[in-house]
């Protein structure tokens, strides 16, 4: 198609301040402007010229007289810039032109003027050749004067449709023979080179029975015309169709802008039965490149207001019977043996009509919802064969859904794929004609019974600052992009603002390279494929399920949302990142540990708030890091998350921890929580590191007997004046190490306390303890059980009352009494301040345990109270009262004795203290 010039065209109430030199063509009264320094300059107008249709064109004379109508009022004249500042030339007259009366008497002399003129001169005029028709004018072809439309003498290019030429109807009457014209106007234009075809401004009507039918190469302006669907009772219609279901046919480089297409979903006959969901403002099937929608209204569709479609096309399906273990040579395409890959037995045919058809493309897949069965890999080997069965070439590492292009001369294919096992093989391969690179622009689809653009097997699709609301009735969805699985790839939703739907704005199952950017949702964007952009978009009462893989979320805001990320088998590889989300809430389901991972978000909540956790991540660990969570949760807890996730530089203003017990926080801040409780666990342990608190009530009541509770250089600020941080019913072992606690304004209470059940292993070592009464204590562990001790070293108590010393607890220094008793190991050493000096474990004994209190007759014993009797170590093993007489001690390791209701166990020889000298003392 030879090249072509194209001008301005538009409206005449949009013409603009045309550049000097510039063309502009005004479709809606079909008069020509061009720019010059004194603005917009018409070209001779209708009336002036006189309309040809109107006249008896059987002699030259009435053409003639008609060309003489030229009035006085319509002499052309000369006006010019003058070089003195500030005035005009009118036809040599040098005008001020703040001179409003001598520019008026000048220009009004003139206009006046009486002229005389003649063409009767003119003898080469040919109305026969191509007879007038309405709007017509005389244009000069290099020999004759012929009739011709206004459009065709603006641009080479240009085409602006002859409604009556073509038996077109602007006033939504004769369906049948305004599409036909319209199709036979389209392509006439194609057919003489016009890549700029314009419709009139008005109301089209097109029957069921056929649809509008662009022609390729063609920029449509339909000049904000109504094109609607006729009332009718069909299932499948639309009202322009581009692509066909034959793939020997390809539309290409289409563009359709500025139209309203109206359904008949509300004049439409449901009564036949059926779905009726196949009635769609604009339906793109099978080879479909380069096409744009812009600046259009697709609405009130039984089915769509925008579909694409690909062509299922399958001639191949491979199973493991088309299989054997080996592989092929890579330099001569000979078969050899391979342990690691299988290959096709016998070579396919790759000169099938339907890859020719398809511009030599094909590629491998799985079945129609996109599953490959007995599959273990997703890379392969193809290898190619002349039809003699010479080897051409080789494509390496190639994977299932990559279009794979059919060399030159090759006639058949060996597959290789990168797996030893051959059970339960099935996929297909497939030359399917596809939408590709489509746009939708700056378009309103709204009101469409189904869905409101649907993208099925398509790839590269561009949707584009559009708003698309109020689909629903059928299905109720504003963008679809389904069926086709992993057909469908490079999807770009950017900048549309999305509304009025049911459960789903967004959907796509199974599609990959997705990009959604700053788009507006009120309803959930969800799905499955993998490598997902999605960011800058704002969420409002939405949401989405995500078990997409290798999915990137950043830079999203939401209002009352809710997300879910994750699925069995899918989920894997996500980043949350800079999000910010308000009475929200996200789920990780984690396929594996560390498979969705979030990052410097921030959440912000009030009483408003009726979703679930800040939060909730399942499964798997995860890490957690940079997080702001500011506001306390109406239901759920702020966090819960999977034993061992590690919740690193993050913040929370009153939070409720409640159930995110067995996590490990590192460089936390954490200002007013509820109060946590954990449960009955075993095994587990809750890790505060480097962690910040600001609390006004107590923070953790630990009741887990088999599990940890660690807090490492911590700082600890108590606000209130009833000091109570950390009470520990019971645990396996409890770490205080190297913290700081303060509580300035408490006048009683501690900062640890332990209840009458707690039979914890708890270190408390390196601590600094700071108030200002002596009514507060550091620890309040009076009537923790002794079965394992508490080992106090290198504390510092300052404004507050001492730690006291209890028999069976461990400080470095101490009297006789309190010398430490349990998990004595050799060479510990003891600052005894009965004798005045120093003492050290010389033999361990049998479990490292020492007493030098004997049994008393009538008293009660707690458990793990610890005594000796007859050289050997006692444990209380049942706590109880002892008799009025002494028993005989059993001696023998781990026996019992029983003594009143007290049940003692033998725990062997008891460890031996010395003196530097090695004195037993």
């Amino acid at each position: 198609m030879a090249q072509k010039i194209q001008i301005k065209s538009c409206l005449k109430a949009d013409l603009p301040l045309l550049d000097i030199g510039e063309f502009g063509f005004c479709t809606d009264t079909n008069e020509l402007f061009i720019g010059s320094e004194i603005g917009n300059l018409q070209f001779a107008p209708n009336d002036a010229i006189g309309f040809l249709s109107s006249l008896t064109t059987n002699n030259k004379t009435n053409l003639v007289n008609s060309i003489n109508e030229i009035n006085d009022r319509d002499n052309l004249h000369l006006i010019k810039a003058s070089t003195t500042n500030g005035n005009i030339i009118i036809d040599g007259r040098e005008l001020r032109i703040f001179n409003d009366q001598d520019i008026k008497s000048t220009i009004e002399s003139k206009a006046n003027a009486i002229h005389d003129h003649t063409i009767n001169a003119i003898t080469d005029i040919d109305t026969n050749t191509i007879p007038p028709s309405v709007g017509d004018h005389l244009s000069y072809n290099g020999v004759n004067w012929v009739p011709t439309q206004i459009s065709n003498t603006i641009s080479s290019s240009s085409y602006l449709v002859e409604l009556n030429r073509w038996g077109i109807k602007n006033d939504k009457t004769d369906s049948i023979n305004t599409v036909k014209g319209i199709n036979d106007a389209f392509l006439w234009a194609y057919e003489n080179n016009f890549s700029y075809v314009s419709l009139p401004k008005g109301e089209y009507l097109v029957p069921s029975s056929s649809s509008i039918q662009p022609q390729n190469d063609t920029f449509y302006d339909f000049g904000s015309s109504k094109i609607y669907m006729e009332p009718n009772d069909q299932e499948r219609t639309a009202i322009l169709k581009i692509g066909s279901s034959d793939a020997t046919k390809k539309a290409h480089h289409i563009t359709i802008s500025n139209a309203e297409f109206i359904g008949d979903r509300y004049a439409h006959d449901y009564s036949p039965g059926g779905t009726h969901e196949w009635g769609h403002c604009i339906a793109l099937k099978g080879h479909c490149k380069f096409i744009t929608i812009f600046n259009c209204i697709m609405k009130d569709a039984t089915g769509d207001g925008f579909i694409a479609e690909g062509i299922y096309n399958v001639w191949l399906y491979p199973t493991s019977s088309n299989f054997e273990a080996g592989g092929v040579n890579e330099a001569t395409g000979s078969k050899q043996t391979s342990q690691t890959t299988i290959r096709t037995i016998n070579p396919y045919d790759v000169s099938h009509f339907r890859v020719t058809n398809n511009d030599n493309k094909f590629m491998l897949t799985g079945n129609g919802y996109g599953t490959l069965y007995g599959i273990t890999t997703d890379s392969f080997d193809i290898f190619f064969y002349d039809n003699n069965n010479n080897f051409i070439s080789a494509l390496k590492n190639k994977s299932w859904y990559e279009d794979i292009e059919r060399p030159t001369g090759a006639e058949s294919m060996h597959f290789v794929l990168k797996q030893t096992s051959l059970n339960g093989i099935a996929f297909e391969v497939r030359a399917e004609p596809r939408p590709e690179f489509i746009t939708i622009e700056n378009c309103e689809i709204f009101n469409n019974r189904r869905i409101g653009i649907t993208g099925a097997t398509i790839r590269h699709f561009f949707i584009k600052n559009n708003i698309v609301h109020d689909n629903n009735g059928y299905v109720g969805v504003g963008i679809d992009i389904e069926d086709g699985y992993r057909s469908n790839q490079n999807i770009h939703i950017l900048g549309n603002k999305l509304y009025g739907h049911g459960i789903n704005d967004i959907i796509f199952v199974g599609t990959y390279y997705v990009t959604v950017q700053r788009n507006s949702l009120t309803s959930n964007l969800s799905g499955s494929g993998n490598h997902w952009n999605i960011s800058n978009n704002f969420f409002q009462k939405s949401g989405g399920s995500i078990f997409a893989d290798n999915v990137i979320f950043s830079n999203n805001n939401s209002h009352d949302a809710a997300f879910s990320f994750g699925a069995p088998n899918k989920g894997r590889n996500v980043i949350i990142s800079c999000c910010t989300f308000f009475n929200s809430s996200i789920a990780l389901n984690q396929q594996q540990p560390y498979a969705i991972n979030v990052d410097n978000c921030s959440f912000y909540n009030d009483a408003d708030k009726y979703r679930g956790s800040s939060i909730s991540s399942f499964n798997y660990i995860t890490r957690l890091k940079n997080l702001t969570i500011i506001g306390r949760e109406q239901s759920g807890a702020t966090l819960i998350a999977s034993e061992g996730t590690l919740v690193e530089n993050s913040t929370f203003i009153n939070p409720k921890f409640s159930g995110s017990y067995w996590l490990e926080y590192k460089n936390c801040k954490i200002v007013k929580p509820i109060v946590m409780a954990t449960g009955n666990e075993l095994g587990k342990q809750l890790v505060f590191e480097n962690c910040d608190f600001t609390i006004a009530e107590r923070f953790l009541t630990f009741n887990s007997p088999g599990s940890d509770l660690k807090l490492i250089r911590c700082k600890v600020l108590f606000e209130n004046n009833a000091l109570d941080f950390i009470s520990i019913t019971d645990a396996k072992m409890v770490l205080f190490s190297d913290c700081e606690f303060s509580a300035p304004n408490a006048n009683s209470g501690a900062f640890i306390k332990s209840s009458g059940l707690n039979k914890a292993f708890l270190i408390i070592a390196g601590n600094k303890f700071y108030g200002t009464s002596t009514n507060v204590n550091a620890v309040e562990f009076t009537s923790k059980l002794t079965v394992e001790p508490t080992l106090y070293y290198n504390n510092t108590i300052d404004g507050i009352a001492p730690i006291p010393h209890i028999i069976g607890e461990t400080h470095n220094s101490g009297s006789t009494i309190t010398r430490p008793q349990r998990r004595l190991t050799e060479g510990l050493q003891y600052f005894d301040t009965t004798l005045g000096k120093p003492i050290y474990i010389k033999s361990k004994g049998t479990y490292g345990l020492y007493s030098s209190e004997s049994v008393l007759r009538n008293k009660g014993y707690r458990l793990g109270h610890l005594v000796i009797e007859d050289g050997k170590i006692y444990e209380c093993h049942t706590p109880g009262i002892t008799g009025n007489e002494k028993p005989i001690f059993n001696t023998l390791l781990n026996n019992t004795t029983t003594d009143g209701t007290v049940i003692w166990i033998c725990k062997g020889n008891p460890a031996i203290w010395v003196n530097s000298n090695g004195s037993v003392i």
